[in-house]
């Protein structure tokens, strides 16, 4: 591909030096984006342990994106407002620093992407219109779903500020069907929108070749062990299975050292291992030694670990959320009613028994096909360059 457009991100999440694993999913699809496109990030947080008035930013060019970090001092104080206006202030002056490093290191965007409806939503969208630049938004959020409930929750004045910047904006995706759907009934869609998956790095994620079988039926549950998550019905429903098959493992991954602890003492197994969080690499290796993701959330936007077990080759077993209902089909997974008691426990036996057969190979190899960084890149590079088309002043 001989022509690159240019193009800024402006990141209400991304990973960093305080959350490692905040907003790795936009972080991707800046990757995936990469092969077709200059990208160039800015993200913008405060940091509790800077005092005063220092900010501290960090330039990186991290896998071909120039990434630019902005760290300013958190303030407190006990009238809410204030607390609210001071840091709106710090966080402007941050921007302010990252805009210089931008044109330091001589990058001059032809199109501003904004990811998660928050700060950096609004500011792309000012940056967009002060150098006239079309402006693209991405959501991921859950927030905006009904069963999650925090939009509705919030102020009419916060409503009404998300949609002014929707209608200034001139393309937005959404990661799912259901996600559109969610910010389609509520207004937060731009005429010109387009479903665009999270991705998954098919370099680390793919079925090993000549795997061995485990010695145990081993079940592999993935997420940040949040309510959400139902973390402690899994244990529960795969300790009622242990009783009929002890042939079966399970093991969790993620959540804070305080509720991994919590589960270890309430759910004290042999066949039980629950492990730390750990990096993107690490996860793959796990996944590809298992022989079935276990989700049973209350809702899920999409799941990215669902895609990465679908990139190894690995079933899925998931409650019926609809996030997961354009993923999940009967030649990777089962999706399960939540309602039908111990209907967990039950499937768990029944897949451990392989009255299910899936092949690895096949659900691999269509996973790669939908949700590669090949695959997903190409379609955002659709997306910019139906934009520049469209304003041909930024070529």
């Amino acid at each position: 591909m001989t022509y690159q457009p240019r193009v800024l991100f402006f990141c209400s999440w991304y990973p960093n030096r305080l959350k490692p694993f905040e907003g790795d999913f936009i972080q991707r699809h800046a990757q995936a984006i990469e092969k077709y496109a200059a990208i160039a990030v800015i993200y913008i947080t405060k940091d509790v342990n800077l005092k005063g008035n220092d900010y501290e930013l960090d330039y990186q060019v991290e896998n071909g994106i120039k990434t630019i970090r902005v760290y300013y001092p958190a303030y407190q104080s006990s009238i809410k407002i204030i607390q609210q206006v001071v840091s709106g202030i710090r966080y402007l002056k941050a921007l302010q620093k990252a805009n210089t490093k931008i044109k330091e290191v001589g990058f001059e965007p032809q199109i501003v992407h904004s990811h998660i409806l928050q700060k950096a939503a609004f500011w792309a969208n000012r940056y967009a219109q002060q150098y006239h630049l079309p402006h693209i938004h991405s959501e991921h959020w859950s927030a905006f779903t009904k069963e999650n409930g925090w939009y509705f929750k919030q102020p009419f004045w916060s409503r009404f500020f998300y949609k002014s910047i929707i209608n200034k904006v001139d393309y937005t995706t959404q990661v799912s069907n259901y996600l559109f759907q969610s910010l389609q009934n509520i207004g937060l869609i731009s005429p010109a929108n387009s479903i665009i998956s999270n991705t998954v790095n098919t370099k680390y994620y793919f079925p090993l070749a000549n795997k061995v079988p485990n010695t145990k039926f081993r079940f592999i549950h993935i997420s940040s062990f949040e309510k959400v998550k139902n973390c402690e019905t899994i244990l529960s429903e795969f300790l009622l299975a242990l009783e009929k098959n002890k042939e079966m493992e399970l093991y969790l991954i993620g959540g804070s050292a305080e509720k991994s602890m919590e589960l270890k003492t309430n759910y004290s197994n042999p066949a039980i291992s629950i492990l730390d969080a750990m990096p993107y690499a690490g996860l793959a290796k796990e996944l590809q030694q298992s022989d079935c993701l276990v989700l049973w959330s209350s809702y899920e936007t999409q799941s990215c670990v669902a895609l990465e077990a679908l990139c190894c080759g690995v079933p899925i077993i998931s409650s019926t959320v609809e996030g997961l209902r354009n993923v999940i089909n009967t030649k990777n997974g089962l999706m399960l009613d939540s309602t039908d008691n111990h209907i967990l426990s039950k499937t768990m036996l029944e897949i451990a028994a392989k009255k299910y057969v899936f092949n690895r190979h096949t659900i691999a190899q269509n996973a790669h096909q939908l949700y590669s960084f090949e695959a997903i890149g190409k379609q955002f590079y659709d997306c910019y360059q139906q934009l520049l088309e469209d304003n041909p002043s930024n070529n």
